[in-house]
């Protein structure tokens, strides 16, 4: 297949555009709401290629470590190597935007999502997570607006997960310590 717009490069533009719009509706997002937390979801600006970098971020949280355990444990919740990755709706990879490679660049980043010059001075590490958009079927608008919202399900389920996860861990120190 060529690497043209006849051939492969028809896919890539198209995964290209719809990375492009998969920013702009995770950066207008409404937050989710989890067992009365609340929760954004923060995508980087601009797609390398047909890469988006993303992040959820907990309303009111300031601090960049548990930031980074939080997509974390989405990722482990969302990876290939969770297991039977057949069975999960919504697989992603991920990377952290350190000082040693990327210098201080990531903290523009890290200020228009709410944390402080020191925090990513103190850290000097940001996980995102990573889709990659390689599918010509979400070129339609409509189809793409019906796989966003399908989208948000799977991210609101995830969130609940975790939660859920964070509750009964919660609860089984209060049993040992009683």
């Amino acid at each position: 297949m060529p690497l043209n717009i006849l051939g492969y490069g028809k896919v890539i533009a198209a995964g290209i555009t719809t990375a492009i719009w998969m920013i702009e509706e995770m950066n207008a997002s409404e937050p989710f709401e989890v067992d009365g937390r609340k929760f954004e979801i923060c995508a980087m600006p601009s797609p390398d290629f047909h890469m988006v970098n993303f992040m959820f971020k907990e309303a009111g949280n300031t601090f960049l470590e548990k930031q980074n355990q939080l997509n974390k444990r989405i990722y482990e919740l969302c990876a290939f190597a969770a297991g039977r990755s057949y069975t999960n709706d919504f697989l992603t990879s991920s990377t952290s935007l350190t000082f040693e490679e990327y210098g201080d660049n990531p903290q523009n980043f890290c200020r228009d999502t709410g944390f402080s010059d020191q925090e990513w001075q103190k850290v000097h590490s940001l996980y995102v997570l990573r889709a990659a958009i390689m599918t010509h079927c979400l070129r339609d608008k409509q189809h793409f607006a019906d796989f966003w919202i399908e989208l948000r399900n799977i991210f609101e389920g995830k969130l609940q997960q975790l939660i859920d996860e964070e509750n009964k861990l919660s609860h089984s120190k209060q049993k040992i310590t009683i």
